[in-house]
């Protein structure tokens, strides 16, 4: 599992990220399947500052997307 841990001070200001919940919805998965992609290490995942919550970058998710649609593979298996 490769989750990074970032402060604020490393955020750029256009950097926009999201919760679990809203990367599933992004991926027509489940959060389940998001946590356990971020196992398997197909999804990067970040914890910023001293919260314990994982985020995402809204642009690997998307790049995620744009990637399956053009090899027309599943996202979770």
């Amino acid at each position: 599992m490769d989750i990074t841990q970032i402060t604020g001070s490393e955020i750029g200001r256009d950097t926009e990220f999201v919760t679990a919940a809203e990367a599933a919805k992004i991926l027509r998965v489940t959060r389940f399947s998001i946590y356990r992609m971020v196992w398997r290490g197909d999804v990067p995942a970040y914890r910023i500052g001293r919260t314990r919550q994982i985020r995402f970058k809204l642009s690997e998710i998307l790049t995620l997307v744009k990637a399956s649609q053009t090899s027309g593979d599943a996202l979770a298996s």
